[in-house]
C-alpha cells in the first residue's frame, strides 16, 4: 500500500476485471491519472476517489458502474478531463460538472436523468473559458437548453443528442465561437429558429462544421421551423436519413 500511495499514472484499460472497485484506490493520493475502462466493473463510482486531489484523468467508461456519480469528485480540483460513458449510471448531472475547470466531460451511453443546471457564475469565470468538450448523449436529460450554454465560449464539441430536451434553441448558441460540432439531434426541441443570426458560432474554426438538428430538416425534433441559413450562417447543417446538407455562402 506504501508502494501505491506513490503512483502517479495507473491504468487497467481493456482486460476483464469484474466486481467493485477495491476501497484502497482512495488511498493513492499522489494519482494523476485512472484508467479503468472496457472492463466488466460493476457497482457504485467510490466517494474515496474524490480524496485524490492530483487526479488529472478520469476514464471509467465501457464498465457496469450503477447509481449515480458522486459529489467527491468537487474535490478533486485539478480534473481536467473525465469520461463514464457507457456505464448504467443514473441520477441527475452532477453538481461539479460546470465547476470545476474541466476540459472535457463525457457521460453519454448511461440513464442519467433530469434538467441540466448551469451554474450561477460571472459570463467571464474561467469554469466557462476551459470546458472544450462535453457530450449528455444517449441518456434521458429532460428540460430546456438554458442560455448559460452561451457562456461555454471554449466548447469546440457539444452532443446532447438522444434526450428529452424541450423547447426552442436559443439565440445564445451562436456565441459558441469555438464549436466545430453541435449535435442536438433526437429530442423534442420545437418552435422556431432563433433570430438573430448567431454573432460567432465557429467562426474561429479553418474547416466547415456540423450542426446535426434531427433525422429530418427540423423534423426529428418535433416541429422545428423556420431558414436554416438563418440560424446557422456559415455552418454544415446535416440532416440525417437522406436529407441534404446547405451552406449559407
Amino acid at each position: 500500500m506504501q508502494k501505491l500511495s506513490l503512483c502517479t499514472s495507473a491504468s487497467l484499460r481493456g482486460n476483464s476485471f469484474t466486481g467493485e472497485l477495491p476501497d484502497w484506490i482512495g488511498d493513492m493520493r499522489s494519482l494523476e491519472i485512472l484508467d479503468l475502462s472496457a472492463n466488466n466493473f460493476s457497482g457504485p463510482v467510490l466517494n474515496s476517489i474524490g480524496d485524490l486531489q492530483f487526479l488529472k484523468e478520469l476514464n471509467l467508461s465501457s464498465n457496469r458502474f450503477t447509481g449515480s456519480l458522486p459529489e467527491s469528485l468537487a474535490n478533486c480540483k485539478s480534473l481536467l478531463a473525465v469520461d463514464v460513458s457507457q456505464n448504467l449510471l443514473t441520477g441527475d448531472l452532477p453538481g461539479w460538472t460546470f465547476k470545476l475547470g474541466l476540459k472535457s466531460v463525457l457521460l453519454s451511453g448511461n440513464r442519467l436523468s433530469g434538467s441540466i443546471e448551469y451554474p450561477s457564475l460571472p459570463s467571464g469565470a474561467a469554469s466557462y473559458r476551459s470546458l472544450e468538450v462535453l457530450d449528455l448523449s444517449w441518456n434521458a436529460f429532460s428540460g430546456e437548453i438554458a442560455s448559460y450554454i452561451g457562456n461555454f465560449t471554449s466548447l469546440q464539441f457539444l452532443n446532447m443528442s438522444v434526450n428529452s430536451m424541450i423547447g426552442s434553441i436559443p439565440v445564445t448558441v451562436g456565441d459558441l465561437k469555438a464549436a466545430r460540432v453541435l449535435d442536438l439531434s433526437r429530442n423534442r426541441l420545437d418552435g422556431q429558429a432563433q433570430q438573430p443570426q448567431p454573432r460567432g458560432l465557429c467562426s474561429s474554426g479553418d474547416f466547415l462544421p456540423l450542426l446535426v438538428l434531427g433525422d429530418g430538416l427540423f423534423a426529428g425534433n418535433g416541429g422545428l421551423a423556420g431558414e436554416v441559413a438563418v440560424l446557422v450562417g456559415e455552418v454544415v447543417v446535416v440532416g440525417l436519413k437522406g436529407t441534404t446538407c446547405t451552406r449559407e455562402q
